[in-house]
């Protein structure tokens, strides 16, 4: 199944011997697809918990490419309804999926590579590692390596982005771009021969840093 899972009784951090965690049960994380994975809608990849009751996950969509293009767009409908950073909020003892953030990723829109050849230009499928940074004002950035679909045999290998966006923790609806919250914007692009495998944030200091 393509789906988020916790290990152990929710809310308890497990612990104990080797031979004690190996019996720690394996479960979906209440609210989350359990769908089978020939059938699911679900492709989650990251995921960053905002705050205990708030979680992101990036969803890397289907990777199916659409040829020829349909209105200059590359990715199936499934990929263009679902993927990209969806926020789920804990209510009840259940997860419920609020938005998801798109703005901004250019879902299915190709794009040129300098040096990279044009029959195999990318567009962006979803998203796929990701780390965050909780600010002060209450909002939090979402940092996020994107997937791609394209006729490449192995989309894995393309130029893909380095993207973020900004969203109030608090908020439930989704934003509308205003005050730079909820759209994405990206912080470097690959260049040929060069793929963005993942990212993580790296202590340089007392306030620490990328």
């Amino acid at each position: 199944m393509n789906t988020v899972y916790q290990v152990g009784t929710a809310g308890t951090l497990p612990t104990g011997s080797p031979t004690a965690l190996a019996t720690e049960p394996i479960a979906i994380l209440p609210g989350f697809p359990d769908t089978a994975a020939s059938t699911t809608t679900a492709f989650p990849f990251g995921l960053y918990f905002a705050n205990p009751t708030t979680l992101y996950v990036c969803d890397e969509g289907d990777g199916t490419l659409v040829s020829p293009a349909v209105n200059g767009n590359i990715a199936d409908t499934q990929s263009q309804q679902t993927a990209g950073l969806q926020k789920w909020v804990l209510i009840k003892g259940t997860w419920t999926l609020e938005y998801i953030l798109q703005n901004g990723l250019n879902i299915g829109v190709p794009y040129s590579v300098e040096r990279y050849p044009a029959a195999l230009d990318p567009a962006t499928g979803g998203c796929r590692n990701i780390t965050g940074v909780n600010n002060d004002d209450g909002t939090v950035t979402i940092y996020a390596i994107t997937s791609t679909v394209s006729s490449n045999g192995d989309t894995g290998a393309d130029p893909n982005k380095l993207v973020k966006v900004t969203d109030r923790v608090s908020d439930t609806t989704l934003p509308n771009g205003r005050d730079g919250l909820g759209r994405f914007t990206i912080v470097r692009s690959a260049q040929a021969g060069e793929v963005f495998r993942g990212i993580t944030q790296a202590p340089t200091g007392s306030n620490g840093g990328w």
